[in-house]
């Protein structure tokens, strides 16, 4: 598990958040590119599920501008199919 002060990545069912390390228990499986809310400290935050049964938490608050920039960016022009292809596309290059 990698936890650092603007996002956690975790090859488990449980991801912390990013911001307070509370376990967000009930936000995986997510391909959602809508922000959502940390129920413990309040953050706003991006959950992605990845291949492996992996998670990554995205502090929208913390994050760098440019992160926050492509989350806007992709929650006002891609729906979610579109998001989720961008994704797989994304995992497909880096494997």
């Amino acid at each position: 598990m990698t936890n650092t002060t603007w996002f956690s990545v975790s090859g488990e069912a449980e991801l912390p958040c990013p911001s307070c390390g509370e376990l967000l228990r009930d936000y995986l499986p997510s391909a959602d590119h809508h922000p959502t809310t940390c129920r413990s400290c309040k953050d706003s935050l991006v959950v992605l599920s990845l291949s492996g049964n992996r998670g990554i938490a995205v502090s929208l608050t913390k994050s760098p501008v440019e992160v926050q920039r492509f989350f806007l960016w992709s929650h006002s022009t891609l729906d979610e199919l579109e998001f989720v292809t961008l994704l797989v596309s994304l995992e497909d290059m880096l494997a």
